[in-house]
């Protein structure tokens, strides 16, 4: 058994604070930069084809983030006026 082997490391991610924190904190990153560079790959395969394409891709992406703020109600913020009735 892996536990048994080595009782501070089991799996990806050890066991004591500091590395787990590490660990999580690198791997966060290394996610973004995979999604971030998939993404400008996606773009930039999308501009080599057509711009018409490119801004289809980018304009399909906004109305999806919107409708997604919108389901959720994040549109609406309440500006805290003091005094004013």
């Amino acid at each position: 058994n892996a536990r048994r082997k080595d009782p501070n490391f089991y799996g990806f991610v050890p066991l004591e604070s500091k590395p787990r924190t590490i660990a999580t904190c690198l791997l966060t990153y290394i996610m973004s930069i995979c999604q971030l560079a998939s993404k400008t790959f996606a773009c930039a395969l999308c501009a080599f084809v057509s711009e018409s394409l490119l801004a289809a891709f980018l304009l399909g992406e906004m109305v999806i983030f919107f409708l997604y703020k919108a389901v959720r109600k994040e549109f609406s913020y309440w500006i805290p006026l003091y005094g004013v009735p």
